[in-house]
């Protein structure tokens, strides 16, 4: 994980590179959650269609406006839905609010004794977002090196307009899923549309020992989460791989989105 020294636009202190071992099998969404998804699970579409930096007015786009609570829960109602009950994985202590419409809460536990040991559905670990967005390659995008980085400007760049809604063609706005190229893996909008939230707690200066081996997997209680992904305000150091970002677990925002992974058996 992380990013040379060499790369433009990393992070200074938080994307020091290292050795992340994943010791589980897992798949993840090629895609993010739509708006369609979302409401399928029950839960009331919150996107802000029409709000100037809002979401795009069409149920292909990502779902978004929901806190880090709220993509749990549609995690587990996600694991409810599933024919057969897949196992839910998270359980929430003193919560306000409604699933799905803002619900906060003092914290989140998970059912098992760690995210990577529960087959239901959940969001990745960072860990295993950036294992996913990468795909196997090492260039700061999975499309190949940018092309143009004025540092804080929005310039084209045409390898990653190729895979990534970004400040230079997104306009104001999210745009429906899959509708630029995948990664080698078949995921797409990795680099860009919506930001992501993940599972892990942002601690500033990225992971360390003993934390090399499924790092991600407790939930911890700090308010400060991890966010991945560019999003489509962002200028081209933001849609990086190895990009990272935090918000409040109780930030919702045209901005924020998700997808689901599950532990493979």
């Amino acid at each position: 994980m992380g990013s040379p020294p060499c790369e433009l636009g990393r992070g200074a202190l938080d994307e020091d590179e290292v050795q992340i071992r994943l010791t589980h099998d897992f798949e993840i969404a090629a895609h993010e959650t739509t708006q369609a998804e979302w409401q399928a699970a029950g839960f009331e579409n919150h996107a802000m269609i029409g709000a100037g930096y809002a979401d795009c007015g069409s149920l292909d786009c990502p779902a978004s406006n929901m806190t880090w609570f709220d993509a749990l829960a549609y995690a587990n109602r996600l694991s409810e839905l599933h024919e057969p009950a897949l196992p839910s994985c998270y359980r929430f202590v003193d919560c306000t609010g409604t699933a799905g419409d803002g619900m906060v809460c003092v914290r989140a536990e998970t059912t098992a004794p760690s995210a990577y040991e529960c087959t239901g559905y959940r969001l990745p670990t960072e860990a295993e977002w950036e294992y996913a967005a990468r795909a196997g390659t090492r260039t700061p995008i999975y499309s190949g090196p940018m092309v143009s980085h004025p540092f804080g400007h929005c310039a084209p760049d045409p390898n990653l307009a190729a895979v990534a809604w970004y400040c230079n063609n997104a306009g104001t706005t999210t745009h429906p899923v899959e509708k630029l190229l995948a990664n080698a893996w078949g995921l797409h909008d990795m680099m860009g549309n919506a930001e992501e939230w993940v599972t892990d707690v942002f601690r500033g200066l990225g992971y360390e020992a003993p934390s090399l081996v499924d790092p991600g997997g407790d939930l911890g209680t700090s308010d400060d989460r991890v966010t991945r992904g560019g999003v489509f305000a962002a200028t081209s150091e933001g849609c990086r791989a190895a990009s990272r970002a935090a918000f409040n677990w109780k930030v919702r925002s045209s901005a924020l989105g998700f997808r689901v992974a599950r532990t493979l058996p």
